[in-house]
């Protein structure tokens, strides 16, 4: 209080506006008056009067005013301790509803179901209230909670901007519920009686300018009560205004000023008093959570608040607006299906997920539908509306025609490629090993299980032979930074090595391949994750070059690589992840160039290590002309690997899996092997390893 005290003393306002400041304007603006600061500087309060405030968000102050109106409120009582609340629950039955004076967000209440969730969460609900008073309310399981954005001026003229559908049901927070706008499934006589009594409560607390009203309908006895009002801006005062280009804000602004409806012209209508909500598109407010960035906190969704943010869309019906809106959350989906590994699981895993509301919970109800469960057992788990589960059953039912066709084509894309390895059909993928050293290569290419290796010069003309002997395919891992042209020596070097059985070579640029492709070798190439395959132009680029394979980019997310074409593509589950490859060599600037390989270890300012490799001599030949331009790799702090994640990469539908070997010890590369091969070969339960798994996860946990 001293700090906004001193704020007015020196910048003396006129006026107050509080109800444009979210609940903290409110709050504040109580306090300052019962300081007595607003009437000792002679500062007017507008839009909203002192007394309205107490009486729109303070719970018990509310409940009288409903009761002098007739308006019904859900059964509660006011508890300023524990032990009252106890006593209170007891007389209403459990479960209720807990929800403190003077918060936002709901925050410090919740639903409890018993009396121990009782003692701890209205400890916290006293602490949270600004005036220690908690209202235990019955709660009314499975009503739908709808909203109207409301309008009035001074001369009590008001108008509804807009007509709000909670598509979940009461008891998930409305800041954590999606929402349509307009209502989607209420009736015109539903709704004139919910704009009847919005308009006889806005008028009791004499707000001048925007309130949300919040109501609770029970669609089986058609009884309506109000929940709570919102004398100020709030969320759904911004979708209010963005689903229906009213502006809200600036509107209520006028109006404190003095203005009224009549003054205010509006293009459609001539006069803002005249306005009426209409449209022929649908809204969707769609909720965003980031429980993976706080630490304990449990995904599970009530009436106290835990998005973080919200996105909207608009459509031409509902569908098309709820899938625009989980396009735009940014979370590396694309719609309601495939979410995490939901499609994995049975119907009645799912079923036995949505007792409890969760931030997946619709995500959860869509792979349920494609299970086989019935709209009746969604509704009774959920309480989310019939209309809402069947236009959800419409979606997946498009999606299933869109994929049978195709399957279709796959299976007839598949059918032209007999002459593909039949080892290739099984149960387990093929393993490929990939290393940079050759006393990594000679003590990993006897093992078992290995499907082929990629190896520099100086590795592959030791191991050759007897990889060749042992059915393993045998790949030449060419450099990452190609100048001019290969040596002579090596040329004649890889027609003895093809010669010999060598199965092909692993490219990492576009200079490298155009030498291939005319030496007439491009389908022997398989290419490195930085040979960019992702988008469809590309694809059809490099299967018109007839490669061996591509690798999955390590850019891409599960999500991402779920929906692309893996039939003919390798992907990456272990390695130190390039961060950096750079022509300009850290040992030369630092120490001097000896043309020796060397490994650099770098710090960054959070004392992190990471290693560089100066590659002195990219095509590890030992006649190789030592003057060949060297470069840098920078790797990862630690290792990229995929090790828990076998059932997800089972379903992406590659074609084979890779370990890259960089900066490791022949024997630690050894048991790494052997652990990725116990998983994915032999199928036994990963050992704890501190991996990252890069972008993999990305906006997909």
């Amino acid at each position: 209080m001293e700090r906004l005290e001193e704020i007015i003393a020196k910048e003396r306002p006129d006026a107050l506006l509080p109800n444009l400041g979210g609940q903290s304007g409110l709050n504040l603006c109580a306090e300052l008056n019962k300081a007595g600061i607003l009437d000792k500087y002679n500062v007017k309060v507008i839009g909203v009067q002192v007394d309205a405030i107490e009486r729109g968000e303070d719970r018990i102050e509310f409940k009288h005013a409903m009761d002098k109106l007739g308006i019904e409120m859900a059964r509660s009582e006011v508890a300023y301790s524990v032990e009252e609340a106890l006593a209170i629950a007891d007389k209403l039955d459990y479960p209720v509803v807990l929800r403190p004076a003077y918060t936002m967000g709901g925050a410090g209440g919740g639903l409890v179901y018993n009396k121990e969730e009782l003692k701890t969460v209205c400890a916290r609900g006293l602490q949270a209230s600004l005036v220690g008073r908690v209202l235990v309310e019955e709660y009314i399981l499975g009503w739908e909670e709808l909203e109207l954005e409301v309008v009035r001026d001074k001369d009590n003229n008001m108008i509804t901007v807009c007509f709000i559908e909670n598509i979940d049901p009461l008891g998930v927070h409305t800041g954590d519920s999606f929402c349509a706008a307009p209502m989607l499934t209420i009736s015109e006589e539903c709704q004139k009686r919910l704009q009847e009594q919005a308009y006889k409560i806005v008028e009791s607390v004499e707000v001048i300018g925007g309130t949300n009203v919040q109501f609770a309908h029970d669609p089986v006895t058609d009884r309506i009560i109000v929940i709570e009002i919102n004398p100020r801006t709030s969320r759904s005062s911004a979708l209010a205004s963005k689903a229906t280009g009213f502006p809200i804000a600036l509107v209520s602004a006028m109006l404190a000023t003095g203005l009224t409806l009549k003054d205010i012209p509006c293009g459609k209508y001539g006069t803002l008093d005249k306005y009426v909500p209409d449209g022929d598109y649908v809204v969707i407010k769609f909720a965003r959570w980031a429980f993976e960035k706080f630490k304990g906190v449990e995904d599970k969704l009530g009436t106290q608040m835990r998005a973080v943010g919200e996105v909207m869309s608009i459509g031409k019906n509902y569908k098309e607006a709820f899938q625009k809106a989980i396009r735009s959350l940014e979370t590396g989906r694309y719609g309601l299906g495939h979410a995490k590994n939901y499609d994995t699981i049975t119907k009645e895993e799912l079923l036995h997920l949505l007792i409890n509301p969760t931030s997946d919970r619709h995500f959860i109800m869509y792979e349920a539908i494609r299970k086989g469960a019935t709209t009746e057992e969604i509704f009774d788990l959920t309480k989310v509306k019939t209309y809402f589960i069947e236009q959800m059953r419409e979606l997946v039912e498009e999606e299933e025609e869109i994929l049978k066709s195709y399957r279709r084509e796959e299976v007839e894309k598949n059918s032209q490629h007999t002459n593909k390895k039949a080892d290739k059909i099984q149960k387990t993928l093929p393993i490929y090993i990939s290393c940079e050293e050759k006393s990594t290569a000679l003590a990993l290419y006897k093992r078992e299980g290995i499907q082929g290796m990629y190896l520099n010069g100086d590795a592959m003309e030791a191991c050759l032979d007897e990889g060749v002997s042992r059915g393993m395919e045998m790949y030449l891992s060419l450099p990452h930074i190609m100048r001019g042209e290969f040596p002579e020596n090596l040329l004649a070097q890889i027609d003895n090595w093809l010669d010999r059985g060598m199965t092909g070579f692993l490219v990492r640029n576009l200079e490298t391949f155009a030498i291939l492709k005319k030496a007439g070798l491009a389908e022997k190439c398989v290419l490195d994750h930085s040979m960019y395959t992702w988008n469809d132009e590309a694809v059809d680029f490099w299967i018109g070059q007839h490669v061996m394979r591509n690798t999955v980019p390590l850019e891409l997310n599960e999500g991402e690589i779920r929906h692309r074409d893996n039939q003919n593509s390798e992907m990456l589950i272990y390695g130190y992840l390039p961060l950096m490859i750079s022509a300009q060599c850290v040992h030369k600037n630092v120490y001097g160039c000896n043309h020796k390989e060397e490994w650099v270890t770098m710090k960054d300012r959070y004392d992190k290590e990471f290693t560089a490799k100066c590659v002195c001599n990219p095509w590890k030949m030992e006649n190789t002309n030592s003057r060949i331009p060297c470069y840098n790799i920078i790797y990862n702090s630690i290792p990229y690997g995929l090790l828990k994640e076998k059932s997800q990469i089972d379903r992406l539908g590659v074609s084979s899996l890779r370990l890259a070997f960089t900066i490791e010890k022949p024997q630690d590369a050894v048991k790494i092997y052997e652990e990725f091969r116990d998983v994915y070969l032999n199928e036994k339960n990963p050992p704890k390893r501190d991996y990252t798994k890069g972008h993999f996860k990305r906006g997909a946990e």
